[in-house]
């Protein structure tokens, strides 16, 4: 548990009076098994366990500025406010021998059900602003350790229908191999990536394609790097960043990671661009079976899957050129807006009023066939990515250019008569 003593809930909840933490214990449990655990993910809340029971009491309303004590910090207070949420409909009544009543004190005014509702609802909202505040926090960590560390392995839990992790890189189109290049790929607005210097080298992942130059010199060189007792500051971390990394790892594995590399909108921040979900990382998790339902049932049949896939690859792959193509990020663009529109009205994560779910619907039907229209006329904008247009070229919207015979002069022939190759339409006569 991350709670065990009053003054832990006095922190973070000050505006009661208990005196023992003893009848919460099994609520603040639950509250963490239910509400926080799953945010955090399995691995990383165990982790955090761990540092709580290793580092308690000291680090409890101190300043301590580690990356486990505020993520400590920061959790406890969603636990505490989720807690308070659930107790509160016990703790106004009492089972006893007489039956069950309401307490009541002489020095405490009797509160009425409109006061407890509102008290209610008042830690729910506040439990549920300290989870996306949790969740921002670790995002941006995640693009902190991004920057301060050469380009890692960072993974997104698998949506519906994936049996393993997606990489943040560029993902193989049909036919080709899987990479092994670990790379952070760009967010809206951002550059080629986070940290991904075009100077810096790319860490190749796997025993086989590692140069086996590499291992002997290594080899070579141990005895003489035992015997240091200076670190490699190439290579080792500060007990800070070494923090980072645990905790940046260890979330990757959770459901709740902020990044979905299989899908057209990859993150909150993206979302919140063409529609306002609150600023919710927490909303937006909810929302991909809706979103990868849209991508794979309405936008992928439409455009041709393998390109909706290379479009989908092209927004997190590397290149060397400072701006991408704009008819590629403008068709990007456009499918994001039928994305989000058609999310609008399909998601309950929002509540949307039933007029605004119809005028959505009809908005998404013809921002859709605007986004075809323009990859029609444009289609050849697309040839500056080779593989992007060899998949476009399989979809289904694909027009093909028209080509003259080899024996055609290319000229209009006029009507000759006694050919046995020419004919002439003649309308009936009107009377």
């Amino acid at each position: 548990m991350l709670i065990t003593d009053i003054h832990e809930l006095r922190f973070h909840f000050p505006g009661h009076a208990i005196d023992s933490i003893g009848p919460f214990v099994g609520v603040l449990d639950n509250s963490e098994h239910d509400f926080l655990m799953e945010k955090l993910g399995t691995p990383l809340y165990n982790a955090l366990c761990d540092y709580y029971d290793t580092h308690y009491p000291d680090n409890i309303e101190s300043k301590n500025t580690s990356y486990f004590n505020r993520l400590l910090l920061l959790s406890q207070r969603a636990v505490a406010y989720d807690a308070m949420s659930r107790a509160i409909g016990m703790h106004i009544i009492s089972v006893n021998n007489a039956g069950v009543n309401i307490p009541t004190a002489d020095d405490y005014g009797k509160v009425d059900l409109e006061a407890v509702k509102t008290f209610k609802n008042t830690c729910i909202k506040e439990a549920h602003a300290a989870i996306n505040r949790l969740l921002q926090t670790l995002e941006e960590w995640t693009k902190l350790y991004q920057s301060i560390s050469a380009p890692s392995v960072l993974t997104s839990p698998p949506l519906q229908g994936e049996s393993t992790p997606s990489v943040l890189t560029s993902p193989p189109l049909q036919g080709e191999p899987t990479p092994s290049v670990l790379t952070s790929p760009p967010l809206q607005g951002e550059g080629p990536g986070v940290g991904s210097s075009p100077s810096r080298s790319p860490i190749i992942v796997g025993g086989d394609d590692e140069d086996e130059n590499s291992s002997s010199s290594s080899d070579s060189s141990s005895s003489s790097d035992s015997s240091d007792d200076t670190p490699n500051n190439d290579t080792t971390l500060s007990q800070n960043d070494g923090e980072l990394q645990t905790i940046v790892t260890l979330w990757q594995k959770s459901r709740y990671f902020y990044l979905s590399t299989s899908l057209l909108i990859p993150c909150a921040t993206t979302m919140q661009t063409y529609w306002n979900i609150y600023d919710s990382r927490e909303k937006f998790i909810q929302m991909l079976p809706d979103l990868l339902y849209i991508q794979e049932e309405i936008i992928a049949p439409a455009i041709g899957e393998d390109f909706c896939e290379a479009l989908v690859d092209f927004g997190f792959a590397l290149t060397d050129e400072p701006t991408p193509p704009n008819i590629i990020t403008r068709t990007i663009h456009k499918l994001r807006k039928v994305m989000a529109v058609m999310t609008e009205h399909r998601t309950l994560v929002i509540n949307t009023d039933k007029l605004r779910r119809q005028v959505a619907h009809d908005e998404a039907v013809r921002l859709l066939q605007s986004a075809i229209e323009y990859i029609q006329n444009h289609q050849e904008g697309f040839a500056a990515v080779p593989d992007l247009y060899a998949a476009l070229q399989k979809s289904p919207i694909y027009v093909k250019q028209k080509t003259a015979p080899a024996d055609c002069t290319c000229q209009s022939q006029k009507f000759a008569n006694n050919r046995s190759d020419s004919a002439m339409f003649v309308t009936p006569a009107l009377n």
